[in-house]
Protein backbone atom coordinates (compact mmCIF):
# COMPACT_ATOMS: atom_id res chain seq x y z
CA UNK A 1 0.00 0.00 0.00
CA UNK A 2 2.81 2.36 0.89
CA UNK A 3 4.49 1.65 -2.47
CA UNK A 4 1.21 2.39 -4.28
CA UNK A 5 0.85 5.73 -2.48
CA UNK A 6 4.43 6.60 -3.33
CA UNK A 7 3.78 5.78 -7.01
CA UNK A 8 0.67 7.97 -7.10
CA UNK A 9 2.59 10.76 -5.37
CA UNK A 10 5.35 10.57 -7.99
CA UNK A 11 2.82 10.67 -10.83
CA UNK A 12 1.09 13.65 -9.23
CA UNK A 13 4.38 15.46 -8.82
CA UNK A 14 5.21 14.87 -12.48
CA UNK A 15 1.81 16.21 -13.57
CA UNK A 16 2.23 19.32 -11.41
CA UNK A 17 5.71 19.88 -12.79
CA UNK A 18 4.43 19.48 -16.36
CA UNK A 19 1.57 21.88 -15.73
CA UNK A 20 3.94 24.42 -14.22
CA UNK A 21 6.08 24.36 -17.35
CA UNK A 22 3.12 24.72 -19.70
CA UNK A 23 1.21 27.91 -20.33
CA UNK A 24 -2.44 28.01 -19.35
CA UNK A 25 -5.15 27.75 -21.97
CA UNK A 26 -6.83 31.11 -22.45
CA UNK A 27 -8.93 33.30 -24.73
CA UNK A 28 -8.36 37.05 -24.93
CA UNK A 29 -9.06 39.90 -27.35
CA UNK A 30 -6.85 42.40 -29.15
CA UNK A 31 -7.76 45.45 -31.19
CA UNK A 32 -6.96 45.55 -34.88
CA UNK A 33 -3.90 47.80 -34.56
CA UNK A 34 -1.46 45.15 -33.33
CA UNK A 35 -0.07 41.86 -34.62
CA UNK A 36 0.74 38.85 -32.43
CA UNK A 37 2.85 35.84 -33.38
CA UNK A 38 1.82 32.23 -32.70
CA UNK A 39 4.30 32.35 -29.81
CA UNK A 40 2.28 35.13 -28.19
CA UNK A 41 4.68 37.97 -28.99
CA UNK A 42 3.23 41.34 -29.99
CA UNK A 43 5.33 42.96 -32.70
CA UNK A 44 5.81 46.57 -31.66
CA UNK A 45 8.38 49.36 -31.46
CA UNK A 46 6.99 50.51 -28.13
CA UNK A 47 6.37 48.56 -24.89
CA UNK A 48 2.87 47.06 -24.69
CA UNK A 49 2.95 45.36 -21.32
CA UNK A 50 -0.42 44.08 -20.15
CA UNK A 51 -1.98 44.55 -23.59
CA UNK A 52 -3.60 41.11 -23.47
CA UNK A 53 -5.75 42.19 -20.55
CA UNK A 54 -6.27 45.89 -21.27
CA UNK A 55 -6.47 47.54 -24.72
CA UNK A 56 -8.89 49.81 -26.63
CA UNK A 57 -11.52 47.07 -27.18
CA UNK A 58 -10.93 44.72 -24.22
CA UNK A 59 -10.81 45.14 -20.46
CA UNK A 60 -9.89 41.57 -19.67
CA UNK A 61 -13.51 40.46 -19.40
CA UNK A 62 -15.66 42.04 -22.11
CA UNK A 63 -15.40 43.53 -25.62
CA UNK A 64 -16.47 47.13 -26.24
CA UNK A 65 -16.93 48.66 -29.70
CA UNK A 66 -18.32 52.00 -30.88
CA UNK A 67 -18.97 53.38 -34.33
CA UNK A 68 -21.22 55.18 -36.76
CA UNK A 69 -23.84 53.63 -38.99
CA UNK A 70 -22.26 51.97 -42.06
CA UNK A 71 -18.91 51.80 -40.26
CA UNK A 72 -16.85 48.61 -40.19
CA UNK A 73 -15.32 47.77 -36.79
CA UNK A 74 -12.90 44.98 -35.93
CA UNK A 75 -11.19 43.02 -33.19
CA UNK A 76 -9.10 39.87 -32.85
CA UNK A 77 -10.09 36.82 -30.81
CA UNK A 78 -6.86 35.15 -29.68
CA UNK A 79 -6.96 31.51 -28.61
CA UNK A 80 -3.99 30.18 -26.65
CA UNK A 81 -3.67 26.41 -26.25
CA UNK A 82 -2.08 25.17 -23.05
CA UNK A 83 -0.03 22.01 -22.72
CA UNK A 84 -2.37 20.14 -25.04
CA UNK A 85 -3.55 21.08 -28.55
CA UNK A 86 -7.07 22.29 -29.22
CA UNK A 87 -9.04 20.73 -32.04
CA UNK A 88 -11.58 22.39 -34.33
CA UNK A 89 -11.52 25.81 -32.69
CA UNK A 90 -14.35 28.01 -33.92
CA UNK A 91 -15.87 31.41 -33.15
CA UNK A 92 -19.48 32.55 -33.40
CA UNK A 93 -21.15 35.87 -32.67
CA UNK A 94 -24.78 36.17 -31.65
CA UNK A 95 -27.26 38.77 -32.84
CA UNK A 96 -26.62 42.11 -31.13
CA UNK A 97 -29.78 43.41 -29.50
CA UNK A 98 -30.33 47.10 -28.95
CA UNK A 99 -32.88 49.76 -28.04
CA UNK A 100 -36.55 49.13 -28.73
CA UNK A 101 -35.93 45.61 -30.00
CA UNK A 102 -33.48 46.76 -32.69
CA UNK A 103 -31.08 44.06 -33.88
CA UNK A 104 -27.72 44.03 -35.61
CA UNK A 105 -28.02 40.54 -37.06
CA UNK A 106 -25.17 38.06 -36.90
CA UNK A 107 -24.85 38.10 -40.70
CA UNK A 108 -23.32 41.57 -40.29
CA UNK A 109 -20.37 39.86 -38.62
CA UNK A 110 -17.55 38.48 -40.79
CA UNK A 111 -14.98 36.00 -39.44
CA UNK A 112 -11.50 35.35 -40.82
CA UNK A 113 -8.72 32.95 -39.93
CA UNK A 114 -5.38 34.66 -39.55
CA UNK A 115 -2.71 33.13 -41.80
CA UNK A 116 0.88 33.49 -40.59
CA UNK A 117 3.90 34.29 -42.76
CA UNK A 118 7.47 33.94 -41.51
CA UNK A 119 9.68 37.03 -41.77
CA UNK A 120 13.29 35.85 -41.88
CA UNK A 121 15.09 39.07 -42.81
CA UNK A 122 14.91 42.35 -40.95
CA UNK A 123 13.11 45.12 -42.81
CA UNK A 124 14.84 48.47 -43.23
CA UNK A 125 12.25 50.50 -45.14
CA UNK A 126 10.89 52.94 -44.16
CA UNK A 127 12.46 52.03 -40.80
CA UNK A 128 13.71 48.98 -38.99
CA UNK A 129 11.03 46.31 -38.63
CA UNK A 130 9.49 45.10 -35.38
CA UNK A 131 11.42 41.83 -35.39
CA UNK A 132 11.65 38.45 -37.05
CA UNK A 133 9.13 35.67 -36.69
CA UNK A 134 5.68 34.64 -37.87
CA UNK A 135 3.37 37.57 -38.59
CA UNK A 136 -0.40 37.34 -39.11
CA UNK A 137 -0.78 38.45 -42.71
CA UNK A 138 -3.60 37.15 -44.92
CA UNK A 139 -7.15 36.96 -43.56
CA UNK A 140 -8.86 33.80 -44.85
CA UNK A 141 -12.70 33.93 -44.84
CA UNK A 142 -14.10 31.51 -42.29
CA UNK A 143 -16.11 29.65 -44.92
CA UNK A 144 -13.12 29.10 -47.25
CA UNK A 145 -12.82 25.40 -47.96
CA UNK A 146 -9.79 23.73 -46.34
CA UNK A 147 -8.31 27.02 -45.11
CA UNK A 148 -11.03 28.71 -43.04
CA UNK A 149 -12.61 27.75 -39.72
CA UNK A 150 -12.62 25.65 -37.62
CA UNK A 151 -8.88 25.30 -37.04
CA UNK A 152 -6.62 23.24 -34.79
CA UNK A 153 -4.32 25.11 -32.41
CA UNK A 154 -1.02 23.48 -31.50
CA UNK A 155 -0.01 23.09 -27.87
CA UNK A 156 1.63 26.23 -26.46
CA UNK A 157 0.62 28.25 -29.55
CA UNK A 158 -1.71 31.20 -30.15
CA UNK A 159 -4.14 31.43 -33.09
CA UNK A 160 -5.89 34.64 -34.06
CA UNK A 161 -9.40 34.92 -35.52
CA UNK A 162 -10.21 38.32 -37.03
CA UNK A 163 -13.75 39.61 -36.52
CA UNK A 164 -15.39 42.39 -38.55
CA UNK A 165 -18.64 43.96 -37.33
CA UNK A 166 -20.45 45.95 -40.03
CA UNK A 167 -22.99 48.39 -38.60
CA UNK A 168 -26.02 48.55 -40.92
CA UNK A 169 -26.74 51.92 -42.49
CA UNK A 170 -30.27 51.86 -41.02
CA UNK A 171 -29.27 50.74 -37.50
CA UNK A 172 -30.96 52.62 -34.66
CA UNK A 173 -28.53 54.56 -32.46
CA UNK A 174 -27.87 53.26 -28.98
CA UNK A 175 -26.25 50.38 -27.13
CA UNK A 176 -26.36 46.81 -28.41
CA UNK A 177 -25.23 43.69 -26.57
CA UNK A 178 -24.40 40.13 -27.59
CA UNK A 179 -21.95 37.28 -27.03
CA UNK A 180 -18.84 36.00 -28.73
CA UNK A 181 -18.54 32.24 -28.18
CA UNK A 182 -15.29 30.32 -28.67
CA UNK A 183 -15.53 26.53 -28.90
CA UNK A 184 -13.34 23.49 -29.46
CA UNK A 185 -14.90 20.32 -30.84
CA UNK A 186 -13.33 16.98 -29.93
CA UNK A 187 -14.26 13.46 -30.90
CA UNK A 188 -17.23 13.17 -28.59
CA UNK A 189 -18.23 16.65 -27.43
CA UNK A 190 -18.02 20.41 -27.97
CA UNK A 191 -16.17 22.38 -25.31
CA UNK A 192 -16.99 26.05 -24.76
CA UNK A 193 -13.66 27.79 -24.22
CA UNK A 194 -15.16 31.23 -23.56
CA UNK A 195 -18.35 33.29 -23.72
CA UNK A 196 -17.26 36.90 -24.11
CA UNK A 197 -19.78 39.73 -23.58
CA UNK A 198 -19.83 42.18 -26.51
CA UNK A 199 -21.16 45.74 -26.32
CA UNK A 200 -21.62 47.90 -29.41
CA UNK A 201 -22.40 51.61 -29.19
CA UNK A 202 -23.97 52.93 -32.42
CA UNK A 203 -23.62 56.69 -32.89
CA UNK A 204 -26.43 58.79 -34.34
CA UNK A 205 -24.76 59.58 -37.67
CA UNK A 206 -23.57 57.56 -40.64
CA UNK A 207 -20.52 57.19 -42.84
CA UNK A 208 -21.37 58.76 -46.24
CA UNK A 209 -21.51 56.59 -49.34
CA UNK A 210 -19.17 58.96 -51.14
CA UNK A 211 -15.48 58.09 -50.93
CA UNK A 212 -13.11 61.04 -51.08
CA UNK A 213 -9.88 59.20 -50.39
CA UNK A 214 -8.28 58.02 -53.64
CA UNK A 215 -6.28 55.02 -52.48
CA UNK A 216 -5.28 52.09 -54.67
CA UNK A 217 -3.37 48.87 -54.01
CA UNK A 218 -1.93 47.11 -57.01
CA UNK A 219 -2.21 43.37 -57.60
CA UNK A 220 -1.35 41.00 -60.42
CA UNK A 221 -1.43 37.31 -61.28
CA UNK A 222 -5.19 36.76 -61.19
CA UNK A 223 -4.73 34.24 -63.98
CA UNK A 224 -3.11 31.98 -61.38
CA UNK A 225 -6.48 31.78 -59.63
CA UNK A 226 -7.95 30.18 -62.73
CA UNK A 227 -5.10 27.70 -62.84
CA UNK A 228 -5.38 26.84 -59.14
CA UNK A 229 -9.13 26.20 -59.30
CA UNK A 230 -8.93 24.67 -62.78
CA UNK A 231 -11.45 27.11 -64.23
CA UNK A 232 -11.19 29.09 -67.49
CA UNK A 233 -10.02 32.73 -67.32
CA UNK A 234 -12.91 35.10 -68.05
CA UNK A 235 -15.42 32.42 -66.96
CA UNK A 236 -18.28 33.66 -64.80
CA UNK A 237 -16.90 31.92 -61.71
CA UNK A 238 -13.47 33.44 -62.26
CA UNK A 239 -14.97 36.90 -62.70
CA UNK A 240 -17.20 36.52 -59.63
CA UNK A 241 -14.22 35.59 -57.45
CA UNK A 242 -12.48 38.79 -58.49
CA UNK A 243 -15.67 40.78 -57.88
CA UNK A 244 -15.66 39.52 -54.28
CA UNK A 245 -12.16 40.99 -53.86
CA UNK A 246 -13.34 44.34 -55.20
CA UNK A 247 -16.48 44.36 -53.05
CA UNK A 248 -14.55 43.59 -49.88
CA UNK A 249 -11.95 46.22 -50.71
CA UNK A 250 -14.16 49.04 -52.03
CA UNK A 251 -17.46 48.59 -50.20
CA UNK A 252 -16.11 47.52 -46.82
CA UNK A 253 -12.57 48.87 -46.61
CA UNK A 254 -12.91 51.83 -49.00
CA UNK A 255 -9.79 51.31 -51.11
CA UNK A 256 -9.44 50.18 -54.73
CA UNK A 257 -7.54 47.05 -55.80
CA UNK A 258 -6.24 47.62 -59.32
CA UNK A 259 -3.99 45.69 -61.65
CA UNK A 260 -0.54 47.03 -62.40
CA UNK A 261 0.21 49.19 -65.43
CA UNK A 262 1.24 46.32 -67.70
CA UNK A 263 -1.47 43.86 -66.64
CA UNK A 264 -3.64 42.44 -68.02
CA UNK A 265 -2.27 42.42 -71.52
CA UNK A 266 -4.76 43.88 -74.00
CA UNK A 267 -4.65 42.16 -77.41
CA UNK A 268 -3.67 44.39 -80.27
CA UNK A 269 -2.92 44.22 -83.97
CA UNK A 270 -0.58 46.32 -86.07
CA UNK A 271 -0.09 45.66 -89.75
CA UNK A 272 1.15 48.58 -91.79
CA UNK A 273 -1.19 50.97 -90.03
CA UNK A 274 -2.31 52.28 -86.65
CA UNK A 275 -2.63 50.08 -83.60
CA UNK A 276 -5.99 48.46 -83.00
CA UNK A 277 -6.70 47.19 -79.50
CA UNK A 278 -9.40 44.76 -78.48
CA UNK A 279 -10.74 45.98 -75.13
CA UNK A 280 -13.81 43.68 -75.11
CA UNK A 281 -12.52 41.32 -72.37
CA UNK A 282 -11.07 44.24 -70.45
CA UNK A 283 -14.42 46.05 -70.48
CA UNK A 284 -16.28 42.91 -69.42
CA UNK A 285 -13.90 42.36 -66.53
CA UNK A 286 -13.44 45.89 -65.23
CA UNK A 287 -16.38 47.87 -66.60
CA UNK A 288 -18.71 47.01 -63.65
CA UNK A 289 -16.22 48.58 -61.24
CA UNK A 290 -15.82 51.72 -63.31
CA UNK A 291 -19.57 52.37 -63.60
CA UNK A 292 -20.57 50.98 -60.18
CA UNK A 293 -22.68 48.03 -61.39
CA UNK A 294 -20.60 45.58 -59.34
CA UNK A 295 -21.40 47.26 -56.02
CA UNK A 296 -24.52 47.24 -53.90
CA UNK A 297 -24.42 51.00 -53.35
CA UNK A 298 -23.67 51.71 -57.03
CA UNK A 299 -20.67 53.93 -56.26
CA UNK A 300 -17.94 53.43 -58.88
CA UNK A 301 -14.26 53.26 -57.99
CA UNK A 302 -12.57 56.66 -57.91
CA UNK A 303 -9.10 55.61 -59.04
CA UNK A 304 -7.93 52.98 -61.50
CA UNK A 305 -4.75 51.98 -63.33
CA UNK A 306 -5.00 51.52 -67.08
CA UNK A 307 -2.97 48.68 -68.64
CA UNK A 308 -0.44 51.05 -70.16
CA UNK A 309 3.23 50.19 -69.94
CA UNK A 310 5.00 53.13 -68.37
CA UNK A 311 8.08 52.72 -70.53
CA UNK A 312 6.46 52.24 -73.93
CA UNK A 313 3.17 54.04 -73.52
CA UNK A 314 1.20 51.17 -75.07
CA UNK A 315 -1.05 48.53 -73.44
CA UNK A 316 1.26 45.65 -74.18
CA UNK A 317 1.72 43.96 -70.83
CA UNK A 318 5.48 43.94 -71.44
CA UNK A 319 8.15 44.79 -73.98
CA UNK A 320 7.51 42.18 -76.69
CA UNK A 321 9.76 41.86 -79.76
CA UNK A 322 7.19 43.55 -81.99
CA UNK A 323 7.13 46.52 -79.61
CA UNK A 324 10.91 46.70 -79.68
CA UNK A 325 10.73 46.70 -83.48
CA UNK A 326 8.16 49.48 -83.33
CA UNK A 327 10.62 51.65 -81.43
CA UNK A 328 13.22 50.95 -84.07
CA UNK A 329 10.82 51.80 -86.89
Amino acid sequence: MARLLIAFSCIGALLVAFAAGASAQSVFVLDGAVKMSPEGEIFSHVPLEGYESDNPVWDGRAISLAGARAERLDFQVMVRAGGWPLENVDVSVSDLRGPGGAIVAEDNVKLFRQWYVEVTRQSTSPREGAGLGYYPDALIPADARHFGLPIDVEAEKVQGIWVDVIIPRDAAPGEYTGTVRVTSEGTHDILTLADLPLTLQVYDFEIPRERNLRWRIGYAGWDLVARYYNIPPMSERWLEMEREVYRLSWEDCRFVPTTHYGSPRVPFTWEDGPFEWDFSDFDKRFGPYLDGRAFEDGVPVNIFSLPVSVDAGHPTGGRTPDMEQLDID
